[in-house]
């Protein structure tokens, strides 16, 4: 099944200001893999220009409102979170429960980092290469020969 359909398949994000902690205490959150639509729709939310937003504070609440949305939609769980010394509870899409503005940039960065492929998962793919997998590979046709003896 495909990594982003996978209910079981998720990647962990430690926020910045918890790295510091014991791992016993350490907050954490888990996210499921998002699906190349996804990544697309929050790539754009993340590269919004801030200067498209001045003067315009409803578009800025919905923009935003959309990124808590996704990264909400993708939450699997949560660890080790407190208030007031009492854990806080999982809650699937409550997000919003526990992290700040500032902080679902943060996550919204990991999302992104998360779920890219790095050298390790490339290579674990069972799949087989369909030929030449250089980066400009089925890019353009190989450059025509050069005619001999200034023909």
């Amino acid at each position: 099944m495909p990594i982003a359909l996978e209910p079981a398949e998720t990647f962990e994000v430690v926020l910045q200001s918890d790295q510091a902690k014991p791992p016993a205490e350490r907050p954490r959150l888990r996210f499921r893999h998002l699906t190349r639509r996804e990544r697309k729709r929050l790539d754009a939310l993340c590269e919004k220009n801030i200067e498209d937003f001045r003067g315009r504070p409803d578009l800025f609440d919905a923009h935003m409102d959309d990124l808590w949305a996704l990264a909400s939609s993708k939450l699997a769980g949560w660890e080790c979170m407190v208030r007031d010394g009492q854990a806080v509870p999982f809650e699937p899409g409550a997000l919003d429960l526990v992290l700040s503005d500032r902080e679902i940039w943060e996550v919204a960065a990991a999302l992104r980092v998360g779920t890219s492929l790095g050298g390790a998962e490339k290579n674990a793919s069972e799949s087989p290469s369909p030929g030449n997998t250089g980066p400009y590979a089925g890019l353009a046709a190989p450059p025509a020969e050069t005619p001999k003896d200034g023909a």
